[in-house]
């Protein structure tokens, strides 16, 4: 799994946030997590004849990993007194990543949707020949 962000990109696309001590959450778990799901993207844009460049699976795996971190550390938008209310500031990261991919591929494996075919007829023994019609 080479990684093609890195924490420098990720600082430039999404706020960095600070633990409980002061001290900088790092980025690197969420580029890891990113990156296995742009290798499933690539293969599966490949399999549609979509190519993406070196330059798309970057910019996709930055908001991908920046969607995971603002998941997992989610930034305060407003802090409230004496009734201990907050809200939270969401971005849409991941809605940026899918205008991205031009195979769609990345929406279908996050939303874990497949295409797929049945055969709703007869089996072929069931089935009566063209000329033995009516």
């Amino acid at each position: 799994m080479a990684l093609r962000a890195s924490s420098d990109d990720l600082k430039d696309a999404c706020e960095q946030r600070n633990d409980s001590s002061g001290n900088p959450i790092p980025f690197d778990w969420a580029i890891r997590k990113a990156s296995l799901l742009v290798d499933r993207t690539v293969t599966c844009a490949t399999g549609r004849n979509v190519t993406l460049s070196a330059d798309e699976q970057k910019e996709i795996e930055i908001l991908v990993a920046c969607h995971f971190y603002t998941l997992r550390v989610p930034q305060m938008k407003s802090k409230g007194t004496q009734s201990a209310s907050g809200s939270w500031e969401v971005k849409n990261y991941l809605e940026s990543a899918y205008m991205l991919d031009p195979s769609g591929c990345l929406r279908s494996i996050i939303e874990g949707k497949r295409a797929g075919v049945f055969w709703g007829g007869k089996r072929k023994s069931d089935q009566v020949a063209y000329s033995d019609r009516d």
